[in-house]
């Protein structure tokens, strides 16, 4: 990673992150979703969330970089799994309030 793609500060997982409903996506109580860092620019957030979408894991630039929402903690874990098999970084999981 380059100085503009460095997270400038460590995801930090947080219950109160309030995020909007995402169409099809069933709406309970918590979803789960992973979170990648917060960067100095949107250009650096592009650049992590298209290295995750060639690895097959579809995500979205917010203020943050975001893959998921999950249904649930364990389909969370599994995609943390499978970004580790392809060699990146996990990402912190988060509870996104609804």
């Amino acid at each position: 990673m380059g100085a503009d793609s460095t997270p400038v500060a460590p995801a930090l997982a947080s219950a109160a992150v309030r995020e909007p409903a995402l169409a099809g996506v069933q709406t309970s109580s918590r979803a789960y979703a992973l979170q990648f860092g917060h960067f100095s620019s949107f250009q650096a957030a592009e650049e992590v969330r298209a290295r995750l979408a060639q690895a097959g894991m579809p995500a979205r630039v917010e203020a943050r970089v975001v893959v998921g929402p999950f249904a649930d903690r364990i389909q969370a874990e599994q995609a943390q799994s499978r970004l580790k098999e392809k060699g990146l970084d996990a990402g912190a999981l988060i509870i996104l309030a609804r």
